[in-house]
């Protein structure tokens, strides 16, 4: 019976929170969503921003290879590994956007001093932050995933928000 209890323990303390995603796993993606906000990490989306004028908003996370936040998943993952993995960086993604964002107007608002670029600025910047908020959202929705299907809920709701971040020029 004792021997029983210690393998339920330990089974237990290898599992996450998630059914289908192995604790490290878990432990990996979870960090990489806190490192996403970073300050090292805006910096350098602003300075890619900077050095590549010409990309497309909806582009940028896709070219910013050198920042990558993709889980080692091993020889075998499971589904629910893949559909975290996926939840990871579709947050990615949006964070991404939202970075790219705050560093364009950063940089238009010091180029440009006028009432009407500093109007369009604040109005802009209640966007991003209204973006944020959902993004938020999406890692409490994440932290609180149990299951496959919470995570097909998680990459549904973090590619509304892309979507609707594409869209806000």
């Amino acid at each position: 019976m004792v021997v029983t209890v210690i393998m339920v323990i330990n089974i237990n303390a290898r599992k996450s929170p998630i059914e289908g995603v192995s604790k490290k796993i878990y432990a990996q993606g979870m960090q990489y969503l806190e490192d996403m906000n970073a300050e090292a990490v805006k910096e350098e989306v602003a300075e890619f921003i900077s050095d590549n004028p010409d990309v497309k908003m909806n582009e940028i996370a896709g070219r910013l290879t050198d920042i990558s936040f993709k889980l080692d998943l091993g020889k075998r993952p499971t589904d629910s590994e893949l559909a975290f993995n996926e939840a990871v960086n579709k947050i990615w993604e949006v964070t991404c956007v939202c970075h790219a964002q705050e560093a364009l107007l950063e940089t238009i608002t010091k180029d440009m001093d006028s009432d009407s670029v500093q109007i369009a600025s604040l109005i802009y910047k209640d966007i991003i932050s209204e973006q944020k908020d959902k993004l938020q959202d999406a890692v409490d929705a994440l932290e609180s995933a149990e299951d496959l299907e919470d995570l097909n809920s998680v990459c549904e709701e973090a590619d509304t928000i892309f979507t609707a971040s594409k869209n806000d020029k």
